[in-house]
């Protein structure tokens, strides 16, 4: 495995000494799994874990590579009031429309869960039992960087 000369951006890690066989494993663990959306990115999150770090930014830089997942977050990002929120029932139908024509039944498991496993957006809840989705990443002046 190669060792970049720096840990900066654009430092490359090699797999050409990994056996084929491992790496076709790999990549058929990433596509089996929503937590990860390529290789590159699954060996970037175990490597953080391996080592107890974080990332140098706590959100994402854009949307998904998921096309669903894309145009849910956008549709999210759209509907958000100016700081960052948008009611649960607002989530389901802003993400229900589109090509794929949803249910709002869906939305959940097929949109706003794997958006709030990935960070891109957390569940909050209220004293009056109202939940409302919060856009990770909003800046104050109501605009959502990950567009």
């Amino acid at each position: 495995m190669a060792r970049p000369t720096d840990s900066g951006p654009g430092a490359t890690v090699s797999a050409s000494s990994v056996p084929q066989e491992l790496v076709d494993e790999f990549d058929d663990w990433v596509d089996r799994g929503d937590r990860f959306d390529s290789r590159s990115e699954a060996i970037r999150g175990l490597m953080r874990n391996a080592v107890g770090s974080t990332p140098e930014y706590m959100t994402p830089l854009e949307p998904p590579r998921n096309e669903r997942l894309a145009r849910g977050y956008k549709r999210l990002c759209q509907a958000a009031n100016k700081n960052g929120v948008v009611r649960r029932d607002s989530a389901r139908k802003a993400c229900s429309n589109g090509p794929q024509n949803l249910s709002k039944q869906e939305v959940d498991a097929l949109v706003l869960k794997p958006l709030d496993r990935r960070g891109y957006i957390t569940l909050q809840s209220n004293v009056y039992g109202d939940s409302a989705w919060k856009i990770v990443g909003w800046e104050t002046d109501g605009e959502c960087i990950n567009r």
